[in-house]
């Protein structure tokens, strides 16, 4: 979660540095990319299943908690941007 050693490959490290973080799974949170077309489909508090591409076997249940009301451009295509939780 924090963190960018990629730079300090094979740098010597202190006793009790900390060399990552992970995040505790039940307060995790994330945030989604929705196309400008699918987004009137998105409500506060709507469930669904989240598929990572790195992880195709696996599904994750997660509830939409806010939709930001900012389109965000990327790859010549608008997004907005949906904040969720695990369930």
């Amino acid at each position: 979660m924090r963190g960018d050693y990629s730079q300090a490959l094979g740098a010597p490290v202190d006793t009790g540095q900390v060399l990552f973080e992970v995040a505790p799974l039940e307060s995790y949170q994330v945030v989604l990319e929705v196309d400008e077309f699918d987004v009137a489909g998105i409500a506060a508090g709507k469930s669904g299943l989240l598929i990572i591409v790195a992880l195709p076997g696996s599904t994750f249940a997660v509830s939409g908690q806010k939709i930001i009301p900012v389109t965000v451009a990327s790859e010549g295509r608008n997004y907005f941007l949906v904040e969720t939780t695990l369930d």
